[in-house]
């Protein structure tokens, strides 16, 4: 404590508005109220040594990452890139990377709502050594070119971008935007030029990087043809953006899809040959290894990467309309199905991932094993919720500690019903928990303290519901 109090007035917020509730928290009284309460060390372990990493904002309006130092410490906001390769930068800044996030992520109202287990790990980047060199310079030359043009405008992104993204920009504008700027209006827009210049160079080169630049096993060589174009997804008052021709538009996200399938069958192939040349060995009961899984869409493969298992006993969709309740009372009868399907009680990381897939259909049509593809079809097509965000934790809270029940062992938080399995009130409900169990595939022997699926917000969920069930 004697060196944070060194730290006199940031201290004193401290003790005036953390102490007070730390210290009325049965949950974390004991904790160094002057800390944080969770030092994500996995993070720290990943950049330490490095030159900088890469943030990006979990909700934005334009999708954009940024250099910075290793020393700080990180909002629950950001997502971090925990690499220094510029050459990575490129890939990830690239209108092609944005294109497929904004496919395969959600939105939260007209901002994109970045996934990392949507559209980061799913997305094959170009692994061609042979360009790495150039996609660094462009990478490096591209960032560098706006921090400077950022300061000397003195704009945040995205006011940088609104202009970025005018058609008609003029002097006229960015003076009207940048009102503290150190430079005059005409020379920030002779560098705004260049930064959609370089922008375009910078797709060119992660073009050039798949190879798509010139006829191959993908089809003919492909013109990205930069311009200004509506995308039909965004508000009707602000839809142009400076971006690729429609049809290449449509090109490139198919031919990313192609890729992603290639190497899951790839990864799937290699995982086959080593099973079939490794020595036998004694059976050894050992939880699955999830580090830096390969995430493929629809390709018979199990969230862990194992071929598929059938699925234990056959359901059909249920006829007739939904039967649910809409909203959090939809997500009350979830997570008591998932429950019942379970025997009445499931490893708290299970319910988070099995409550995320039968709430998000198009995680779990791309996710899906081959054997269960045509019933998610199906599945997906007849799906008509709509659930607020947070809306695990809002039925946990409503269900509360009068019908369930939290038992924590081996550091795994168990969730039960009270008075276990009831009969299922809602069959739509129901079926949309054993789809998603089907899905998730066995449940591991060992149960594991983290969800199989990448959620940003589970340490975060386990918090409130540990402080809802556990006494």
């Amino acid at each position: 404590m004697s060196r944070a109090e060194a730290f006199t007035e940031a201290f004193q917020r401290v003790v005036e508005l953390v102490k007070p509730e730390r210290l009325a928290s049965k949950r974390v009284a004991h904790l160094p109220w002057w800390q944080y309460e969770r030092a994500r060390l996995d993070i720290w372990h990943r950049i330490e040594g490095l030159e900088h990493c890469f943030i990006t904002s979990r909700v934005t309006k334009y999708l954009n990452f940024s250099a910075s130092p290793t020393n700080l410490v990180f909002s629950n906001n950001v997502y971090v890139f925990t690499t220094d390769a510029w050459e990575m930068y490129a890939a990830v800044q690239s209108t092609i990377h944005e294109m497929w996030a904004r496919k395969y992520s959600m939105s939260l109202k007209q901002d994109l709502q970045y996934s990392p287990s949507d559209c980061f790990l799913t997305f094959p980047f170009p692994f061609n050594p042979a360009c790495d060199l150039a996609l660094a310079s462009i990478g490096e030359a591209y960032h560098e070119h706006r921090r400077e043009l950022m300061r000397d405008l003195w704009l945040g992104l995205t006011d940088l971008y609104n202009l970025f993204h005018r058609p008609d920009l003029a002097p006229e504008h960015i003076a009207k935007v940048a009102t503290e700027s150190r430079i005059p209006a005409e020379e920030g827009f002779s560098r705004l030029q260049r930064l959609r210049a370089l922008h375009v160079q910078l797709d060119q080169t992660v073009l050039a990087a798949y190879g798509w630049n010139r006829p191959g096993d993908f089809g003919p060589a492909l013109e990205l043809r930069h311009d200004f174009y509506p995308l039909d997804f965004l508000p009707e008052n602000d839809r142009t953006r400076l971006t690729l021709h429609p049809e290449s538009r449509r090109e490139v996200l198919a031919r990313l899809l192609k890729l992603n399938h290639q190497r899951a069958a790839a990864a799937e192939a290699a995982q086959k040959t080593a099973t079939l040349t490794a020595p036998k060995k004694k059976a050894k009961r050992a939880q699955p290894a999830l580090a830096e899984p390969v995430i493929e869409l629809n390709l018979g493969l199990d969230l862990f990467g194992r071929p598929a298992v059938p699925a234990a006993t056959e359901r059909n969709l249920p006829s007739g309309a939904r039967d649910t309740l809409g909203g959090v009372g939809y997500a009350l009868q979830l997570v008591r199905e998932l429950l019942n399907e379970s025997g009445g009680a499931l490893a708290w990381p299970r319910l988070v991932d099995a409550f995320t897939l039968a709430t998000q259909p198009a995680l779990m049509a791309q996710l899906t094993k081959s054997a269960d593809a045509a019933r998610v079809e199906a599945w997906t097509k007849r799906w008509n919720e709509s659930l607020p965000p947070g809306s695990l934790l809002t039925a946990i809270e409503q269900l509360g500690s009068n019908n369930l029940v939290a038992e924590r062992a081996d550091g795994i938080c168990t969730i039960r019903l009270k008075d276990g399995p009831k009969a299922t009130a809602s069959k739509h409900a129901n079926y949309d928990a054993w789809l998603a169990l089907s899905v998730l595939g066995p449940a591991p022997a060992l149960p594991s303290a983290q969800p199989t699926l990448v959620i940003a917000e589970f340490d975060d969920f386990t918090r409130r519901m540990e402080a809802l069930l556990v006494a």
